[in-house]
């Protein structure tokens, strides 16, 4: 019988992704239509953020992709919902027949996004 262990695997995943960097903006009313439409057309986020959004689930899912925040904490469910939400969530809950819409909250902003990602760990990890 073997038993094997890998550590630190974590590092190794994470250069895989692409991570925000640069400047932040700052979402405006202004944006929103160019956003969804892009949304509907190529059915992912335009750039990597959070954003508040209006969602209609999948109900034909087994599972909820999208959490939401209760008194007791986290729960998924496959009611509709609307809140904060991350593009990475955002693009999942797509990718799983998910119709989502950004939206203005009240009194609160819409959202923060970058234009520019990039492969941050990947030097550190090959030199390493």
């Amino acid at each position: 019988m073997v038993d094997e262990d890998v550590v630190s695997l974590y590092p190794t995943a994470m250069q895989k992704y692409q991570y925000p960097v640069g400047r932040c903006f700052t979402m405006t009313k202004k944006q929103i239509d160019l956003f969804n439409n892009y949304i509907k057309k190529n059915n992912k986020m335009m750039y990597m953020g959070g954003y508040y959004v209006k969602y209609i689930t999948n109900k034909y899912l087994a599972h909820a992709v999208l959490p939401k925040k209760s008194k007791n904490g986290l729960v998924w469910y496959l009611y509709d919902g609307e809140g904060y939400y991350n593009s990475v969530d955002i693009d999942n809950a797509l990718q799983e027949g998910y119709k989502i819409e950004i939206m203005q909250p009240e009194e609160k902003p819409i959202g923060f996004y970058w234009t520019k990602t990039e492969y941050i760990f990947t030097d550190y990890i090959d030199e390493l």
